[in-house]
Formats: C-alpha cells, structure tokens, sequence
C-alpha cells in the first residue's frame, strides 16, 4: 500500500537524492528522506524498484565517494537510505534503471552507462539482496553505448535496453541496442548485434515483459527534423529478427519513454510532448488512439514512466 518516488535536488554544495511516500495510491505525498550528503554535481537519484517484501533500492550517479556503483537501499520505506556495498569501478557510473524480479524469489538487475576515458559503456549490475551487488559488467566498443532500462520476468530472465551512438554522432543518430539475461543467469550477452549500427530503428527507452514472457520495446527515432515513436516485440530467438510493431502507432506521438502491462493482455505506452498515452491488448498488432494527459500548446510535458499496482 506505500509507493516511494525518487529525484534529485539543488543544493548549495551540490546535489542530492531526495523520496517521497504516499500511502492512499497516489493520491497525496510527503517528503520522506534523503540520501547522505553527495559531493557537488552528483545526482543521487534516477530510478527506485521494491521487493514487495519491505526493501526499496533506488539508483542513480556517482563519484565513487558515496556509493561504489549509485545504488542505494532503505528498509523503511525511503526514510532512510544506505550505499549498497561493493567495490566500485575507476570510473563515473550513471545507472538508469533498477528491477526486481517478480514472484517470491528475490533478485535484482541494474543498469546504466560508465565513462572513465573515450565513449561511454552500458553497465549492468545484479544483486540477490539490493544491498551488496556484484561484480559489474560493462560491454564497451568504439560506439557509445548507454543502457536506459531492464525488465525481469518470474524465471528470472531480464532484457536490458538502451541506445548505441557513434562517436562522432549526435541524439537524434541513437540505434537500439539490446541485452538479454537467461533464466537465472548473472550476466547478460549481447544480443540483435545486426542492429547495433541501424537508426532506422531509433533508440530504445523502456522494455516490458509479461508472465509469459512476451517483451515489447519502446523508443525513439529521428525522422527528418523531428522524432517519432517506435516500438518493437522481441522473439525468443536472439538471432531472429525484432517485431516492427511502429506502423501500428498513434502517427502523433513523437516519442515513447515507458511502458508497462497489467501482466493479463493490457500493455500501455506513455511519451510524446503533451503526455501521450496509447495502449495494446494484442501484443502490439493494433494500438489505440492517442490520449492527451496534457492537451494544449506543444511544450515540454512528457511522460517517462508508468507502471500498473501489483
């Protein structure tokens, strides 16, 4: 019955992770803790997941002098958070996206992007109790490559998204790149290399995966001077081709940033510049028409995020 969001704020000396806790669904938040002090410029907090057992581990960004990887946990509820233990790597880390694995056993994944010298590289973290991770992964090339999001099913696979970028390239040139995890397995390998260094494909921002196992992808691409939503199904097999599910969507949403299912045949996008939504009941065959949370004037009102209460 609590739900924690996480963020980031200005202070005189720099950054610092903030949460917040409502226990009425949504309806009304308090101010419920910070993370110890940072240093200047870094920002504590991106993304928070919970076990449905009472741990919240959130993530962000780090120095190394606070937290080894910018993982972070609280047992009462974002009160109070502590640095997840582990040796940190010689470099910044950013992670984008935390999960935990649904059903009764626990498991973590973290993922996100690490630069010490030259182009970025996509990191990913897993954890069986959100309080000690480890080792890290990175997989680096001579492209820059970041990873944005990661979904666990109840066997304990994972898909972890991103965007691959030349170096020499700017946002709008991002390409997918895609991570899969067997079930139960502690590293992820590489997977649709074939689609690394395509843009056609845009990048990818969110991936969801139901009890089935199905897994729709969501993300972006540039198209002219502007960008327009895509969205994918990944099959099972790593060497088979993505599922082009964009020619089905809302011609009207210019970007789609998250996505989430009910786990029962409902799946609902969210993005766009005026708070999009569009939703699926036929794994992305058909999507229907898109709903403004902010009609107006087009101006920054982006969604990134949604999920459905378990």
């Amino acid at each position: 019955s609590v739900l924690v969001a996480v963020g980031t704020r200005q202070t005189a000396t720099g950054t610092q992770g903030v949460s917040f806790r409502s226990v009425d669904g949504g309806a009304t938040w308090v101010a419920a803790g910070t993370v110890p002090p940072t240093p200047p410029g870094t920002v504590a907090l991106e993304s928070v997941a919970n076990d449905g057992a009472g741990r919240w581990v959130a993530g962000g960004a780090t120095n190394g002098t606070v937290s080894p990887w910018g993982l972070y946990y609280s047992d009462d509820d974002g009160s109070t958070w502590t640095p997840a233990a582990g040796q940190g790597l010689p470099m910044t880390v950013q992670i984008h996206d935390v999960a935990e694995r649904p059903g009764t056993t626990t498991g973590w994944v973290a993922v996100g992007s690490a630069r010490r010298i030259g182009p970025p590289v996509a990191l990913t973290l897993s954890s069986g109790t959100g309080a000690s991770w480890g080792p890290p992964a990175t997989l680096g090339t001579s492209r820059a490559l970041s990873l944005r999001a990661v979904a666990i099913d109840p066997a304990g696979g994972a898909v972890a998204v991103g965007a691959s970028r030349a170096t020499t390239a700017g946002p709008a040139d991002d390409a997918p790149l895609i991570l899969r995890r067997g079930a139960g397995a502690g590293t992820f390998s590489l997977s649709q290399a074939q689609y690394l260094a395509n843009t056609a494909f845009g990048g990818l921002n969110d991936v969801a995966i139901d009890p089935a196992g199905a897994t729709l992808l969501v993300g972006t691409r540039s198209v002219g001077t502007g960008t327009a939503a895509v969205a994918y199904r990944l099959p099972a097999s790593s060497t088979a081709p993505l599922a082009n599910l964009s020619a089905g969507l809302p011609a009207t949403i210019e970007a789609l940033e998250g996505i989430a299912t009910d786990g029962s045949g409902t799946w609902v996008a969210v993005g766009g510049n005026q708070g999009a939504v569009t939703r699926t009941v036929d794994l992305g065959a058909t999507w229907s028409p898109e709903v403004l949370t902010a009609p107006g004037p087009k101006a920054r009102r982006r969604l990134f995020g949604i999920t459905f209460a378990a």
